[in-house]
C-alpha cells in the first residue's frame, strides 16, 4: 500500500509561490533562522553581505540576505513561527533558485547540557497539517 503522503496532485496550484514575479534569482543554499531580526542582520552586514529583496506576507516582511561564503552565495532568512507560515516561505525560497536549505535556531532543553551543542535531526512527526 503506497504511502498517503506521498500522494499528492502535479498540477499547477490556484497561486504559486513566486505570484510576486520578482526579478529574484536566489541561491542554491539557505539558511532558515529561527532567531531575531536584528540578530540576523547584525551577523548579515557584519560578514560585508546586503539585503536582497523582501517576501512580504499578511502578519510582516521578512528581508532576504545575500553573503559570500567559502566563495559561495548563501542567501538567509529569518523563519516564522509556525509550520503553515514557514512552508509558505520555504515554498517562496525553492520558486526562486534555492535547492538546498538548512534551518537553525535555538531552543531550551529537557536534560542538562552543554552550551552550543547542536543536534542533527533525522526524522520528525508532523502536526500542523503542512
Amino acid at each position: 500500500m503506497e504511502n498517503i503522503l506521498s500522494e499528492y496532485d502535479k498540477s499547477p496550484g490556484i497561486i504559486s509561490p513566486d505570484f510576486e514575479k520578482m526579478d529574484l534569482h536566489l541561491p542554491k543554499r539557505a539558511v532558515f533562522a529561527f532567531l531575531g531580526e536584528k540578530r540576523i542582520e547584525r551577523f548579515v552586514l557584519a560578514r560585508g553581505g546586503e539585503k536582497a529583496g523582501t517576501f512580504v506576507s499578511l502578519t510582516k516582511d521578512f528581508p532576504l540576505w545575500m553573503i559570500k561564503a567559502d566563495k559561495e552565495e548563501l542567501c538567509i532568512l529569518q523563519a516564522p513561527a509556525g509550520a503553515s507560515a514557514a512552508v509558505l516561505l520555504l515554498e517562496r525560497l525553492y520558486a526562486y533558485g534555492v535547492e538546498k536549505v538548512v534551518a537553525l535556531g535555538c531552543c531550551g532543553a529537557l536534560e542538562k547540557l552543554a552550551e552550543n551543542v547542536f543536534f542533527v535531526v533525522r526524522k520528525a512527526l508532523r502536526d500542523e497539517g503542512t
